[in-house]
């Protein structure tokens, strides 16, 4: 595990720490009844360290120099290591180096208590929380992660980063990824590549069963947060698939790209790795750029008209890119072929969060700005977008967090049209409400989403729009106009 913060961690800051606590008290019952589970005793864990790394140093030709020592840690400590190593990476896109590192620290925090293993570039070690990784493995109900041949697996893998970062070094690859959507395609390089060696060392050595239950967990979505409602298992399904696109599609771009470049494909996706999160899904747009069918709009205007409504002294402002994948990862609760065929349509979506930074789980101001591939498909988004407003109007009846009651409102405007979802939901015992606006005009769409903030319908369907009319087309130089009389997207 190396860099984890990415859209997903970004869009669960407000109800993470409830899923976090979901997971921890969900996983008491099956530490109770699991009997085949072994306990991460440290004569176990380095007797398996030591074997995965006499299987790298055959297949890799040459033993790691200096050596990287095996650490058991605190979860504090480990917390702290993965705040130090982010914080460059979340400064990026968070000028603001308080707010940087508030954010740092909470993403530490979150990821410290779900990890397996970590290699960490920075201290040049592996670092093993065995709380951790024993109650996630009991909570995914995979006592394969705590066996043998498990922990070889997953050793094998951080072994393998460590490789891939005397060669390459990652703090400078780093250092020069100059954009989060950047830094989170390169998250994806580290991945893969360690993926696709450690998949083939496990299974020369024989613990290809451990190799694959690793894989399986990155992506799983425990049955014990299933329990607790639709909006929890969104959360879940949408972190899953923030792991699934560094560990599964780094792999497959990993080797799509060894297969087209046997003698250079490694060393070629680390010193020319990809700049963005689509260029690791389409792997054929990386190796050959004039593949990649052409974006018509900038979206960054629309973000900047709605950021400035908002105190920077008071909020915290993020902005990333989503691919049509994540954006799929919310939308389980409609027919999966539907869900597929829009995530491909998907050219580009941008993303800005706003929360209070004395509070971020208090609020939270959403939008997003999705180019797609016709017209016909935006059209089709935004009645997707009223049929899934109303599953979760069943489907969230119970639940941690449910909806209480919810209105849906036709927006008819001839330019923008769409629909206005206000809803009130129950997040533990507080009452919250949350409006959504979804419009369409030619290939764009903008979605905006106010939950615990408070804006007039009116005032928020005349917001909409302007984010809409205020993207522009690539090429016009021209600087974004007032609200209202911005030029509209053709």
């Amino acid at each position: 595990m190396l860099v984890q913060f990415d859209a997903a961690s970004m869009a669960a800051q407000r109800w993470g720490r409830l899923l976090a606590l979901t997971v921890v008290a969900t996983s008491a019952p099956v530490l109770a009844q699991a009997e085949d589970y072994k306990s991460l005793t440290e004569e176990r864990l380095q007797s398996a360290y030591s074997d995965a790394r006499e299987a790298c140093e055959k297949s890799y030709g040459q033993a790691l120099d200096p050596a990287v020592p095996l650490e058991v840690t605190k979860i504090a400590t480990l917390a702290k290591t993965i705040a130090r190593e982010n914080l460059p990476i979340i400064s990026l896109r968070e000028p603001d180096a308080e707010k940087a590192k508030s954010q740092a620290e909470l993403l530490g925090r979150q990821i410290a208590g779900m990890a397996l293993a970590k290699y960490s570039w920075f201290d040049r070690k592996v670092l093993v929380v065995t709380k951790s990784w024993e109650g996630l493995a009991r909570t995914c109900e995979r006592p394969l992660l705590i066996s043998d041949i498990g922990l070889r697996a997953i050793f094998v893998h951080e072994l393998c980063h460590a490789y891939d970062d005397q060669r390459f070094d990652f703090a400078k690859l780093l250092q020069g990824s100059t954009t989060a959507n950047a830094t989170t395609a390169l998250n994806a390089v580290f991945e893969g590549s360690a993926q696709l060696r450690s998949r083939r060392i496990c299974a020369k050595a024989g613990w290809s069963d451990g190799f694959d239950a690793l894989r399986e967990v990155v992506s799983l979505v425990p049955a014990s947060i299933l329990k607790h409602g639709e909006a929890t298992a969104i959360l879940a399904r949408a972190s899953a698939a923030a792991m699934a696109f560094a560990y599964h599609d780094g792999e497959r771009f990993a080797a799509a790209v060894v297969a087209a470049d046997p003698e250079n494909g490694l060393e070629r996706i680390f010193t020319q790795p990809p700049k963005d999160q689509e260029s690791v899904l389409r792997p054929e747009w990386y190796l050959d750029p004039s593949k990649r069918p052409a974006l018509l709009y900038e979206p960054e205007p629309a973000l900047d008209l709605i950021v400035k409504r908002f105190d920077p002294e008071i909020w915290t402002v993020t902005r990333v890119d989503v691919t049509g994948q994540q954006i799929a990862a919310g939308l389980g609760l409609l027919p999966k072929h539907e869900v597929e065929a829009f995530a491909a349509s998907v050219r580009r979506a941008r993303m800005v969060q706003l929360v209070p930074t004395a509070a971020p789980q208090s609020k939270m101001v959403v939008m997003i700005v999705m180019e797609v591939d016709s017209p016909e498909t935006a059209t089709r988004w935004i009645d997707m977008s009223k049929r899934l407003s109303s599953a979760k109007d069943e489907a969230m009846k119970t639940g941690l967090i449910r909806i209480l009651d919810a209105k849906t409102t036709a927006i008819a405007d001839v330019d923008a049209p769409g629909w206005l979802q206000e809803k009130t939901m129950m997040v533990g015992k507080s009452k919250v409400g949350v409006a959504s606006i979804d419009i369409a005009r030619g290939r764009l769409v903008v979605e905006t989403i106010f939950s615990g903030e408070n804006l007039a319908p009116e005032e928020h369907c005349r917001l909409a729009k302007d984010c809409l009319m205020a993207v522009r087309l690539i090429g016009d130089k021209a600087e974004p106009t007032e609200a209202g009389t911005g030029k509209a997207p053709r």
